[in-house]
């Protein structure tokens, strides 16, 4: 589940993200009771270990105390040292593992809370790398709303204001900067949008078992536009591997959704 993090931290959609969340959580406390059994076993082990080990040296108190058993002060002295001795063995053994252990759990400990931390992901730098990235003289944009048809809309006012609703179509050779310029709408309006691209590990609540490239498409979009709260829906070349058929039903889907959101998609063909 740490390994799907990618997708669900970095786009930063929220909807995507609790559910990434909640998989975790519930992971994780599986994890947990695991980890406990298996902590329980090693200890176990350890402790078995370390009688075997020590067995030799209290064999031979053992045999001291009977050759010398007439002498007092001896036997006395091995009385007062050995439980001593084994709890200094115990609690070294302890420290040196508790100190072994813990760089490495706190390194995991930190890298997880890195990855999940917003704050590190939403910076102007990474903005500005973006718009490097962008050609926009070679992006043609239109744009289609239910009272117009398809027609000419400048590209460079995507990054002014967005309308309400519509479907905005992202046209550009590759390598111009599509996946980009929606990754920079997505830095822009933050929660508002939600970003969906081409190839994705993104979780959902319907099985994806037997369903083709298509169907997997469809559902998470009809997913997405009934649980994700985002009035602005960015679409990566989400016909890149589908089907005529499929990429037909998908953009009706599409069309539908554009009536009451505004959708930005970018095409591979």
């Amino acid at each position: 589940m740490l390994l799907k993090s990618w997708d669900h931290v970095l786009l930063n959609n929220r909807y995507s993200l609790n559910l990434w969340k909640e998989k975790v959580g519930k992971r994780g406390k599986r994890l947990y009771g695991s980890t406990l059994k298996l902590e329980m076993f090693s200890q176990i082990v350890s402790v078995s270990m370390a009688f075997f080990l020590l067995a030799p040296t209290f064999l031979l108190v053992c045999l001291l105390a009977y050759f010398r058993h007439a002498d007092l002060v001896f036997l006395a002295m091995l009385v007062v040292v050995l439980p001593r001795l084994f709890q200094i063995l115990m609690y070294s053994y302890e420290m040196l593992f508790s100190l072994a252990d813990f760089p490495m759990q706190k390194s995991r400990l930190d890298t997880v809370l890195h990855l999940i931390d917003p704050s590190s992901m939403s910076n102007e730098a990474a903005a500005e790398e973006l718009k490097k990235r962008i050609r926009w003289d070679l992006i043609s944009t239109t744009i289609a709303t239910e009272q117009k048809e398809p027609h000419e809309y400048p590209v460079t006012d995507l990054l002014q204001e967005l309308p309400c609703q519509g479907r905005i179509t992202l046209k550009g050779e590759n390598g111009s900067g599509k996946t980009s310029l929606l990754l920079l709408l997505k830095y822009k309006y933050g929660e508002k949008a939600f970003y969906l691209p081409a190839k994705h590990d993104l979780l959902s609540k319907f099985s994806k078992e037997r369903l083709s490239t298509g169907q997997r498409a469809i559902k998470m979009l009809e997913e997405i536009i009934k649980s994700a709260e985002a009035s602005i829906i960015l679409l990566d070349e989400w016909d890149a591997n589908l089907d005529a058929e499929n990429a037909k039903a998908l953009s009706k889907t599409i069309a539908e959704l554009s009536r009451k959101s505004c959708v930005i998609e970018s095409r591979h063909f």
